[in-house]
């Protein structure tokens, strides 16, 4: 209790008590516990907040003032360390605290153990105190959880807790602290921890499972290329693993970590690459390999032409003066023939012609040849068959003796060094073809076949350049 000692130039009368309440020496002590109005006579009326009060000529002036202001801080003792929790201050209209903060609540996060928070209300008169709530933050466990960030399908994960709780309960429904799980896709494995049970704290850890690499290369396993640059095509790896293409020749591949790229300057024949898939931890890599055959080869054909006697039948073997062994196979049409007859090409490259009835002079037809591999690689020729009519009246006749004496053993014209693109076509006297030859070498003995022909009279068509330069004549075998 603080007490007054007031000095009065009248009578002074309390409100409060509506007394009044003088001395004899004009002077008052009071002791009030709350605002109370005191007034000297009719002269005027001052405010007493607890403290000496000194007349004035006539008036009384508070000389030292302490308010009297019921605040205080609402909110709970004790929580969770870190759990937030709201402090409530009463008892004015203007609140500062600690923090700055003029709200009159304030949520808070106690640390571990004892945090003091404070603050300053002031009320509708001005008057003003601090006040200040203590609150004991209860201990939380540290937990985390130690494992594999991912593994394989069908491997086991050991999942090991750190940290200082003691007693644990996992999403999976066991109560240890260190478990082991199989999962069969990616998963979220969940533990809480706790020292006492009204503190928890929680951990988490996601293990992804991935599945082993698969390595595809094509559709097939082989395919052909015309080109020495080709497309690779190679299954997309999974999003945590990779790929990579191998060659395992002489070919550059453009981008090798691409499941599409190029591979370039591939080389005739087989050109080997493989695509490798991986997917750790899983077991690999998976592999697939490629073989790319590069036919590259075109085919070379020359031109063929025969002479024949008129109204007879021909059959030429086309093929066996072109270049075709390089290729891997090959594709044969007639692709063009005149109407001079009927044609027919077989399979082996054989040419059959049935001349028209009566038909004399140049047939022609035009055959061609492509790489069975790479339809593009083609190449043609001209076949011409002369048929003429005989003529009795021109030309001599050569006797030949074959009989291996050395003398008169083949047919044999001087000049044909002079004519290098010569043919001969050999008849016997139906007409039948029984020898040929382009360029013609002087070596005929009167054979047929490699077995010598009866003796007799046959007759020979020289080709010495082209159509208009024929030499008939007759050829006596004798034995």
């Amino acid at each position: 209790m603080r007490y007054s000692l007031l000095l009065s130039l009248g009578l002074f009368t309390s409100s409060l008590f509506a007394q009044q309440v003088v001395n004899s020496t004009g002077k008052v002590l009071v002791s009030p516990t709350m605002s109370v109005e005191y007034s000297v006579g009719e002269i005027s009326i001052a405010t007493l907040f607890s403290g000496q009060l000194v007349a004035t000529q006539g008036f009384i002036q508070p000389n030292v003032a302490t308010c009297i202001i019921s605040a205080s801080i609402a909110g709970q003792d004790s929580v969770c360390a870190g759990t937030p929790t709201l402090l409530t201050a009463t008892g004015g209209i203007d609140y500062q605290w600690f923090n700055n903060s003029t709200s009159p609540e304030l949520l808070v996060f106690p640390n571990p153990g004892t945090d003091i928070y404070q603050v300053t209300v002031t009320d509708a008169s001005g008057c003003s105190a601090t006040v200040t709530k203590t609150i004991f933050g209860k201990a939380v466990p540290n937990i985390d959880i130690q494992s594999v960030a991912a593994l394989c399908v069908g491997d086991t994960a050991h999942l090991k807790t750190t940290g200082n709780a003691t007693n644990f309960n996992w999403n999976t429904g066991a109560n240890i602290n260190n478990i082991i799980v199989v999962p069969s896709q990616t998963s979220t494995y969940t533990v809480v921890g706790f020292i006492t049970n009204d503190c928890p704290n929680t951990a988490s850890v996601t293990v992804e499972v991935r599945t082993p690499p698969q390595a595809i290369s094509a559709a097939t396993n082989e395919i052909i290329a015309c080109a020495d640059t080709i497309s690779l095509h190679g299954n997309t790896p999974p999003a945590s693993g990779s790929g990579q293409w191998i060659s395992l020749g002489s070919a550059n591949i453009s981008q090798s970590s691409q499941a599409n790229t190029l591979a370039k300057d591939l080389v005739f024949g087989d050109n080997r690459f493989v695509w490798s898939v991986s997917n750790a931890p899983c077991p690999g890599p998976a592999t697939d390999t490629l073989t790319v055959f590069y036919s590259n080869e075109m085919p070379v054909l020359y031109p063929d032409d025969t002479l024949v006697l008129k109204g007879q039948a021909v059959q030429l073997r086309l093929l066996l003066n072109d270049s075709i062994s390089q290729l891997p196979g090959y594709d044969l049409r007639l692709k063009t023939s005149d109407l001079n007859g009927d044609w027919s090409l077989a399979t082996n490259g054989t040419l059959s012609f049935e001349p028209s009835l009566g038909f004399t002079g140049a047939a022609q037809a035009i055959y061609e040849i492509c790489n069975a591999l790479c339809p593009n690689f083609c190449d043609e020729a001209i076949v011409q068959i002369l048929l003429l009519e005989p003529k009795d009246d021109i030309g001599e006749t050569v006797a030949i003796t074959p009989d291996g004496d050395g003398k008169n053993e083949t047919l044999i014209f001087d000049y044909l060094d002079q004519y290098p693109d010569n043919s001969i076509v050999i008849f016997n006297r139906w007409g039948q073809k029984v020898f040929d030859a382009k360029p013609y070498l002087n070596d005929w003995a009167g054979t047929y076949n490699n077995k010598p022909l009866p003796a007799g009279t046959y007759y020979y068509l020289l080709n010495l350049r082209g159509e208009d330069e024929f030499v008939w004549g007759n050829v006596l075998i004798v034995r």
